[in-house]
């Protein structure tokens, strides 16, 4: 190689080495630090209880393992939603995000976090930019202390068994305040017997109680078997935990017989006396009135939801749903005791045994004696309150929108009584009329009705009370309606009188229709100005505004009457004949235990009688009696008229108030044979007070011989439910149409008045106690 050649490829090797170096140099790139985010676990503490703080929460940020200062983390909790377990950071205004800078050592600490009211587990995350993966703390809100108990299962806390059989599980569930369950609850499930005896057992060792805990989801559920005892009725069992206010299962024990009562809805009405309601404090007995309806299925039990109930005493007005319940044959029936046991549960703790000392067990038990599949006689068979009254088979017009659909065109009416205690929750008060209904949706616009008030204390003198009249009053014209009936048949009468005391008083009474002609009513005193304690029934007319002296003239009716005088309860019962030339006659029988007409009752020998065209019917100076009766006519064929007296004076304050049937003709004692159901009103005097007893039963009429049973409640008086009183008796024909005499065991003397060879009514004679009773064929 020559020396040129040489010095070049040294040349170009040196520019190779040069490019190549240049190359090198411009392909080397800047890499990014490594950013990571850690949390830390100081400065909270987990879990806590809803509400409470947890404290602050850190997070560490580093930028290739050294701490990064002045770096933006951001922390975030679980968006706020029903059911959804979180909390919230002390920002302003508070939320579930706050973002924080880290300080010079790379940590950012946020504000206080506090825990929300949803119980359960849940992350926070911290997030910082260039960090791939978050932060992340696991917190979990607790529950707070238990503050409320509550039935879970069965459904509405009712169940009913067969005697002798097992009960499903019961199960209660416990929360905090916000709602959470809480577990770790001792609850203890208590038995509380009911007024009949119906009672049920554990299959521990305390028969009466069960102690469980709650679980994680709150509940409670009894491990023990609850088996039912022997008794028929209703009882309750409470679930208890600590100081909270126990929670109350109404159980009922049945026969487990289907169709004991066919299957359908039943209107119920029964007027007597309690020992108290709601938080009244004790010694606070008053008279009461239960109206309602009540659903019963193909097993005899009574549908859950499927009614509601009308109460009224002198402390207590409400209107309850009726819950649950059931029916059953009388647990005598293997005696020959044919009546039933009806279980009305409404839940409402101020009605029932243990009221008003105590909370009340919500129920009321009723013993019937059924006529037919339609219709019977009730007594309250419980010993919280002693009553009597009648159930009927509900049958609700069709479409079920107004008691009177045509009544802008075509009028009607309905003829009334209601009575009871008056605004001083003693004297006793009856009202009576007509009301006509004559405007489209339930309008009553005054005209063509009429009503009557005898009120024993209308008002006071000399620190007496005096009895008083308000005869033929009126309503003020468009001011009075009545309302279309509920699913249940319930409507109420909203009714204003201008001349009444005080000016535009006012009457609302609810009414439980059993069909378009008969409506079972009890007064709502929370919503008029009366303020009575009364109930009683409504009847639908025809002829309205038609009547005249030829609508009754010849015919004769069988009163039964109930209400009070100056000496105490006053009864009245008999037989009234309309006498062509406006004179009256017939034969009555009254009791108030100081004095009562002889056996067989008393001649009518003077009286007369008068008829507006409305049907209401004068009559006056029935003489010995000194009544003024008024009488309602329903104008239908079967002659049916609620009755009230009107002659309440200073000196001889009488009150009466009920009901009449036209009498059939032919009727003597003969005419009194087979089974009748029977119902009957009774008040013994004891040390200067009179306490109520009611019972029914079936009386037998075997040519000339009474036998028969009452299941009966003296609880009021002393005593106890007591079943299969034996009715043991003789009767005979007396000269009048449908009287009939009654001899019972001892001195007992009874008379009958017969409506005709299905049904009467009966009134005791003597001085031992007061009785009235009505009986239909069994």
């Amino acid at each position: 190689m020559n020396l040129r050649k040489g010095i070049l490829l040294l040349v170009g090797l040196g520019m190779l080495a040069a490019l190549m170096a240049c190359s090198t140099s411009s392909s080397t790139k800047t890499t990014s630090p490594t950013i990571t985010i850690t949390a830390s676990n100081t400065g909270y503490t987990s879990p806590q209880t809803v509400g409470n703080p947890f404290g602050t929460l850190s997070a560490t940020v580093l930028s290739n393992g050294s701490p990064a200062s002045g770096v933006s983390v951001t922390f975030t909790a679980p968006a706020a939603g029903a059911n959804v377990a979180t909390g919230t950071f002390a920002t302003s205004p508070a939320g579930a995000t706050d973002t924080e800078t880290t300080n010079s050592s790379g940590v950012a600490t946020s504000k206080t976090f506090t825990a929300g009211t949803v119980a359960g587990s849940y992350g926070v995350t911290a997030t910082t930019s260039g960090a791939t993966t978050p932060a992340s703390f696991s917190l979990a809100n607790n529950a707070g202390p238990a503050a409320t108990i509550a039935t879970s299962t069965p459904a509405n806390g009712t169940e009913t068994a067969m005697i002798g059989t097992a009960f499903a599980a019961l199960s209660v569930l416990v929360t905090d305040s916000d709602g959470n369950p809480v577990a770790g609850q001792s609850v203890t499930f208590t038995v509380n017997p009911g007024g009949t005896g119906a009672s049920a057992a554990f299959s521990g060792a305390t028969p009466l109680t069960d102690t469980e805990n709650t679980g994680a989801n709150g509940m409670a559920t009894t491990s023990q078997t609850l088996t039912a005892n022997m008794t028929l009725g209703p009882f309750t069992v409470t679930a208890s935990s600590g100081a909270l206010t126990p929670a109350t299962f109404n159980l009922s024990n049945n026969s487990g017989t289907s169709a004991v009562l066919p299957a359908g809805n039943y209107v119920f009405s029964v007027k007597g006396t309690d020992t108290g309601s709601a938080a009244c404090g004790a010694n606070c007995s008053s008279a009461y009135i239960a109206v309602g309806v009540f659903a019963v299925d193909n097993n005899g039990v009574i549908i859950n939801g499927g009614g509601e109930m009308d109460f009224s005493d002198a402390n207590y007005f409400t209107t309850d749903p009726i819950i649950g319940g059931s029916v059953a044959l009388s647990p005598d029936s293997g005696k020959g005791d044919t009546n039933l046991i009806i279980t009305i549960v409404t839940g409402d703790i101020s009605l029932g045994p243990g009221s008003p000392t105590g909370k009340g067990n919500g129920t009321l038990v009723l013993n019937a004696s059924m006529a037919s599949n339609k219709r019977g006689q009730v007594a309250e068979y419980d010993t919280w309150a002693s009553g009597s009254g009648e159930l009927n088979l509900q049958n609700l017009p069709t479409p079920n929108t107004d008691l009177c659909p045509n009544a802008a065109t075509t009028p009607c009416g309905y003829a009334f009584y209601a009575d009871g205690p008056d605004h001083n929750g003693v004297s006793p008060m009856a009202m009576g009329g007509v009301l006509r209904v004559d405007g489209a949706s339930g309008a009553i616009s005054g005209t063509g009705s009429v009503f009557d008030i005898n009120d024993a204390c209308a008002s006071v003198s000399g620190g007496n009370c005096v009895g008083g009249i308000l005869s033929g009053q009126t309503l003020t014209v468009n001011q009075s309606k009545v309302s279309s009936p509920d699913s249940n048949g319930l409507v109420t009468f909203s009714l204003t009188c201008p001349v009444c005391p005080g000016g535009n008083y006012s009457f609302v009474f609810d009414g439980y229709m059993v069909n378009a002609n008969l409506i079972r009513v009890v007064e709502n005193w929370t919503a008029d100005n009366s303020a009575g304690i009364t109930g009683g029934t409504m009847v639908a007319q025809t002829g309205v505004g038609g009547f005249s002296t030829s609508s009754i003239s010849g015919s004769s009716y069988v009163l039964r009457t109930g209400g009070g005088d100056k000496h105490g309860r006053l009864q009245a019962s008999g037989v009234i004949t309309f006498n062509p030339d406006l004179s009256v006659g017939g034969n009555l029988a009254f009791n108030d235990i100081t004095g009562q007409s002889p056996q067989g009752g008393t001649a009518i020998t003077g009286g007369t009688y008068s008829v507006d065209a409305t049907g209401r019917v004068t009559v006056t100076g029935l003489t010995p009696f000194n009544y003024t009766l008024e009488f309602y006519l329903n104008g239908g064929t079967t002659g049916n008229a609620p009755v009230i007296s009107m002659d309440a004076t200073a000196a001889n304050p009488d009150v009466l108030a009920g009901y009449s049937w036209q009498q059939s003709s032919g009727l003597s004692a003969t005419s009194f044979s087979g089974n009748y159901a029977l119902g009957a009103a009774q008040f013994v005097s004891s040390g200067g007070n009179e306490f109520e007893v009611n019972g029914d039963g079936v009386a037998t009429g075997t040519n000339g011989t009474l036998s028969g049973y009452l299941d009966q409640n003296n609880s009021l008086a002393g005593g106890a439910l007591t079943p299969d009183t034996a009715l043991s008796g003789t009767y005979a024909s007396t000269t009048t149409n449908g009287v009939v005499t009654v001899t019972g065991s001892g001195s007992n003397k009874y008379t009958i008045y017969l409506i005709d060879a299905t049904q009467g009514v009966i009134i005791e004679n003597d001085s031992g106690q007061l009785l009235s009773g009505f009986f239909a064929n069994h």
